[in-house]
């Protein structure tokens, strides 16, 4: 426990030679004691825990100097001013008396036959009794939590050894705030939101701050664990009455401790990533991969296949790249579709996922876009989702990967508001990919795409933009009307395209063409 003003008036030097005049403020810390005499006294350097002795001599011939320089001890927010009567002054004023009221630092007096030194003899064995008794305790605490570590005990025995020291509420928070661990007192309970908010004040203390070592207020107490490289949890603590300096020391054991768990545990996932990366790479790039094999290994990091696969693709969209872990990625995946497992490639994830033959492909491609939608709110992070076809057999994955891809390509280019894109709403434009790069693909461009990109260019008009609108609208009709233009302009743009390229829009199969052209070109844009 801390050692309070109410504390050290129990001791007999106290009991016997200081009398109160202001109570407020008895439950104040004392930790230091000092004599101020001299009028070149530093009040600026004084510590909040600093208990002050004076007979007031260097100010007691001018009433309203000395009113001043209590008032400005009680601004330094020490915890209490003891003075001496009978040798300068013989009566605490009553303006004093209500400053310290003000500040809630007591205003002790002393009598004259009582030396200084003796008050402060008292007052620092005292004090220094209780250091050392706190130290003590927190020694024997470190080796409890030590124990615990060098037998390989888990984190929930470290927060029992601390919980049943401590009346409060206390959890670990991973780095992405999930609570993994959490101990005593259930009617204290607090949860994520609680947390979050005390990590992102904390986060905002330290940008100030670097050296910061917790966030602390009222009775809630935050530290983190690791380091300021890379901070891979917190600890959160609620006490019943706020933090005492045994408990405050626990929980910095407990950090440290913790902080050793914790570092044990991003070697072994990253050892894991490692090996989940290397079987990535056998199942999409591979081509003499052990289907069997490569699922028994799968099988061993929780994933099953089941009777229908896809794989999905994340980008992140933003300039700035937000670390994300692939873990957090996996669990909310998990949540909607049977198995899923998520690997890491650079910047971006790639999860795999597999669904039971009960589950239709509708049904299944609703459970993807939940899991990406979550996704994005989890993390608080922009992705554009690429969702390859769903096929039946393991092996065929190998060919999901560029499929969602490309429906990232093709999406982005013709869906911009969305994000998530399945390569089921692209397959014309897949299919026709394969023509890229081919003396068909560069003649049609020439005859077709060319001399409409030209004209628009050369007289400012908007053929293309109309044509493309003519694909994707029930009517000519909704056409004009969403172009703001007169049902006869509008055809007159669409036989101004048969000049050019010499296919009519009118004619079924000159429509199919031109409709096909345009996914060809866009399929070309979309892979520069």
């Amino acid at each position: 426990m801390a050692i309070t003003v109410k504390d050290l008036l129990s001791l007999p030097i106290y009991q016997n030679h200081v009398g109160v005049v202001s109570e407020r403020g008895m439950d104040n810390e004392v930790l230091y004691l000092t004599v101020m005499e001299t009028p070149d006294f530093h009040i600026d350097t004084l510590d909040s825990k600093t208990m002050i002795l004076t007979t007031l001599s260097a100010y007691h011939k001018d009433e309203a100097k000395v009113l001043e320089v209590v008032e400005d001890l009680c601004r330094a927010n020490v915890a209490a001013i003891a003075i001496k009567l009978g040798r300068y002054v013989d009566h605490i004023n009553p303006d004093i008396i209500a400053v310290g009221e003000r500040y809630r630092v007591p205003i002790l007096t002393v009598d004259k036959e009582t030396y200084f030194r003796e008050i402060l003899s008292s007052s620092l064995s005292y004090i220094a009794d209780d250091q050392f008794l706190l130290t003590q305790k927190t020694i024997d605490f470190e080796g409890e939590l030590q124990d615990i570590l060098f037998r390989g005990g888990s984190m929930e025995e470290v927060f029992h050894a601390f919980t049943s020291k401590a009346e409060c509420y206390c959890c670990l928070a991973d780095a992405e705030l999930n609570i993994i661990v959490e101990s005593n007192l259930p009617e204290m309970r607090r949860g994520k939101e609680e947390v979050t908010q005390a990590v992102e004040e904390y986060r905002r203390q330290i940008r100030k701050d670097p050296e910061l070592a917790c966030w602390e207020k009222g009775k809630e107490l935050l530290v983190p664990c690791g380091n300021q490289k890379e901070v891979n949890g917190y600890i959160y603590v609620c006490f019943t009455e706020g933090p005492d300096p045994f408990s405050y020391n626990m929980v910095q054991s407990m950090s440290r401790t913790i902080s050793i768990m914790l570092f044990e545990h991003v070697i072994e996932d990253k050892a894991k990533r490692e090996l989940v990366s290397a079987i990535l790479d056998d199942i999409l790039f591979s081509d003499n991969v052990n289907e069997m094999l490569t699922i028994d290994r799968l099988k061993l990091f929780g994933f099953v296949p089941n009777d229908k696969h896809a794989l999905i693709l994340l980008k992140q969209t933003s300039a700035e790249k937000k670390a994300v872990r692939g873990q957090v990625v996996q669990n909310i995946f998990k949540r909607y579709i049977t198995s899923a497992i998520a690997f890491e490639q650079g910047d971006l994830f790639i999860v795999l996922v597999s669904e039971l033959q009960k589950v239709t492909n509708t049904q299944m491609k609703e459970l993807i876009e939940k899991a990406c939608a979550q996704v994005s709110d989890s993390v608080s992070v922009s992705f554009q989702f690429g969702v390859s076809l769903i096929v039946s057999k393991f092996h065929q994955i190998s060919d999901c990967y560029s499929q969602a891809k490309k429906a990232i390509h093709y999406g982005a280019m013709m869906n911009p508001e969305q994000s998530c894109y399945f390569y089921t709403d692209y397959l014309e434009i897949g299919l026709l990919s394969h023509a890229l790069h081919t003396s068909t693909s560069s003649i049609l461009f020439r005859e077709i795409i060319n001399p409409i990109k030209e004209y628009d260019k050369k007289y400012d008009m908007t053929l293309w933009d109309t044509m493309v609108h003519c694909f994707y609208a029930p009517t000519l009709d909704s056409v004009a009307k969403d172009l703001f233009i007169h049902i006869s302009t509008l055809r007159y743009r669409l036989q101004k395209i048969e000049i050019l390229t010499g296919y009519n829009y009118f004619e079924t199969k000159d429509r199919m063409m031109l409709y096909m052209v345009y996914l060809l070109y866009t399929a070309d844009q979309a892979e520069e």
